[in-house]
């Protein structure tokens, strides 16, 4: 089935079917809730929409069905499993919601007084269910259906476990968030010390106890599905990355929450220490961190398991690397902005303070939120950065692999670009004071010698940063230039070439790109029938041989001499021949390719292509880079606009 057909009718089917569901749900509840007025206006468009969107649903429904009938690979396509996954979870998510509202009302049963309309809540929860419960078992019968069929449960595993990666989530989600709030009603209850919030009502508390409940059930079942997916996967490994994934970002976000919450407990000490009267309440910031607590400590247990378990597949030590990388350096990006925001805003008002300005009960203020972001910070980055800063110290394979890891790459061109973006900015502006004093008649908010300070401590500040992680980056690009010409050096390469002008060109091009690597360049005369003793025993002597494919085809004796080299072999592509998975190359691509797979069997890791970035990745790029400005850029420009 073309594209554009099966967007149409899997589209299509899935509008019209969850309108004609909803407005079916709306016609049950109007006639089965108590006091409801069945000759309402909005029955009549409900009967209209059942009546059309029905119709429509079947016709289209029935085309994909029977066209996916007629053609087995179409029940594998992606169009039908975003469809049948996709609407699983659109019929699901609000299922849940129904339980929950049901079981709310059942634990508010005993309440005085009961809540108010409880009838007619649980007959719209009920109706709600009883459809949703409905579709969801048509919809299992046919994914059953589709999976049943030959190569359809291995087309359909990325999709059943990014629904399944949606729930877990969702429960997980849904379980903290309750569990926040019964924790901060159980300190409620215990203290009651004046200024305090007041409780929830009863119906609050029921309904943060359904949630709970429904919460931790689902987290639970999907859970272990997950798990299950992860040991049933297609590949070694691979089914296990979803869950890794997982596990490491329930840790960043239990990390996250638990800073956060520490950070706000730590703000209300620093603000009973600074004489500021008290605002807030400690129950919830404590809550926050408890629950973030307890999802960091158990995902922190699982963590291991979940990456042995990636460790299965043919790229699992690679992927494995990955994310033991990005969790560190996620913690280390975390940690770096805290300390960087506290310590401006420290610096900030103590500048202030020494002024004639004073310390005003705002700068106080400020002082406690500076202060207790930077604790927070600056230990989590030094713990981080104490614990990563020696895997890219040491030297070998694993040394290589943790400087060269995106992750490192990204912490420290974020901080690169953040603290020059700062130091531009605070530059800028102190450099506009000083011309506009000297010029006369460019005044600021504050007097001329406190703008300066102020400016030229943010200053000093992005510069100690910028010079910490530019140091850290060349120090990676001087142990990985050391550590690249000590591999090259133990893989002496025999580049071996039927065409003194091509192969030329590629020696130059490897001579050029990887100036430490042993090369020599043996031709080829014709056919080659026979090698003699000095080209036998080059070949016997190479690491690598670099050989056109075409020279290892067939049965003439060069082919067997290649054949039975002891050496590593890389092939190039014969350009009279047909490849099949090879995009066409040119000459400049080709020694580029093979610059590259060089230094990757040198580097012990596995060849791969690189691609030219498309239109569409372009386009992407582009749109992140100006997210990415405009996250790190807006608010520096807001913290240094009020300077001006």
């Amino acid at each position: 089935m073309p594209a554009l057909r099966r967007a149409y009718l899997y589209l299509t089917a899935a509008i019209s079917l969850q309108v004609a569901v909803w407005a079916a749900i709306s016609l049950l509840r109007a006639y089965l809730t108590p006091n409801a007025d069945p000759l309402a206006a909005n029955l009549a468009l409900q009967i209209a929409v059942l009546l059309v969107a029905t119709p429509v649903f079947v016709l289209h429904w029935r085309q994909a069905d029977k066209l996916a009938s007629a053609d087995p690979a179409e029940r594998a396509s992606t169009g039908r499993q975003l469809y049948a996954y996709g609407m699983t979870v659109l019929f699901l998510a609000p299922a849940l919601v129904a339980v929950i509202d049901l079981l709310t009302l059942l634990l508010s049963l005993g309440l005085t007084p009961p809540p108010s309309e409880a009838g007619p809540r649980a007959a719209r929860s009920l109706v709600s269910l009883a459809v949703l419960a409905g579709m969801l078992f048509w919809q299992q019968r046919l994914l059953s259906a589709d999976l049943a069929e030959p190569g359809v449960a291995r087309a359909a595993a990325p999709f059943r476990r990014l629904y399944t990666v949606i729930f877990t989530l969702a429960g997980l989600s849904i379980w903290t968030g309750a569990t926040v709030g019964l924790i901060s009603w159980i300190l409620t209850g215990i203290d009651t010390a004046p200024g305090a919030l007041p409780a929830p009502s009863g119906t609050a508390t029921a309904e943060m106890v359904a949630a709970a409940v429904v919460g931790v059930l689902l987290w639970v079942f999907f859970w272990r599905r997950l798990g299950t997916e992860a040991a049933a996967g297609p590949a070694a490994g691979r089914g296990a990355l979803l869950p890794a994934a997982f596990v490491h970002l329930a840790l960043l976000s239990a990390a996250a929450a638990t800073l956060g919450g520490g950070a706000l407990l730590l703000i209300g000490f620093l603000r009973a220490a600074l004489s500021l009267p008290p605002r807030g309440d400690y129950r919830g910031p404590l809550s926050v961190l408890i629950v973030g607590a307890l999802v960091w400590a158990y995902h922190h247990r699982v963590r291991a398991a979940a990456l042995a378990a990636v460790d299965g597949g043919a790229t699992g030590a690679a992927t494995t690397a990955s994310l033991r990388a990005w969790y560190p350096y996620a913690m280390a990006i975390l940690g770096m902005g805290a300390a960087l925001a506290g310590l401006s805003a420290v610096v900030n008002i103590l500048i202030r303070a020494l002024s004639s300005v004073g310390l005003v009960d705002s700068g106080r203020e400020q002082l406690a939120w500076g202060a207790a972001v930077l604790l927070m910070g600056l230990p989590l980055w030094a713990l981080v950065w104490r614990r990563v800063q020696p895997w890219a110290l040491q030297a070998g394979p694993e040394g290589d692999r943790a400087r060269s890891a995106l992750a490192r790459k990204v912490y420290l061109y974020l901080y690169l670009l953040v603290s020059a973006l700062s130091f531009l900015i605070a530059a800028v502006y102190l450099v506009y004071r000083l011309v506009g004093q000297a010029l006369g008649g460019v005044t600021g908010t504050d007097p001329f010698g406190l703008d300066l300070a102020e400016a030229g401590a943010m200053a000093l500040i992005a510069a100690g940063a910028w010079l910490l992680h530019f140091a850290a980056l060349r120090g990676d690009g001087d142990l990985a230039a050391r550590g690249q010409a000590g591999r090259l050096a133990d893989w002496p390469a025999l580049l071996l070439a039927a065409d003194g002008e091509a192969s030329a060109d590629l020696e130059a091009a490897l001579r050029r790109e990887l100036p430490d690597l042993p090369l020599s360049r043996l031709v080829l005369a014709g056919e080659a029938a026979s090698l003699d003793g000095a080209d036998a025993m080059a070949l016997a002597s190479a690491t690598l041989i670099i050989v056109p494919a075409a020279a290892a085809m067939g049965a003439s004796p060069l082919a067997a001499a290649i054949a039975a080299a002891p050496a590593r072999k890389l092939y190039l592509p014969a350009g009279s021949a047909d490849w099949v998975g090879v995009e066409p190359w040119s000459a400049e691509d080709l020694a580029e390719h093979l610059a590259r797979a060089v230094n990757q069997v040198a580097a012990g890791h596995e060849v791969t292509l690189r691609r030219p970035m498309g239109l569409g990745a372009m386009i992407a790029t582009g749109v992140a880079v100006a997210i990415l400005l405009g996250i790190i850029g807006v608010p520096l420009w807001l913290f240094f606009d009020h300077l001006v």
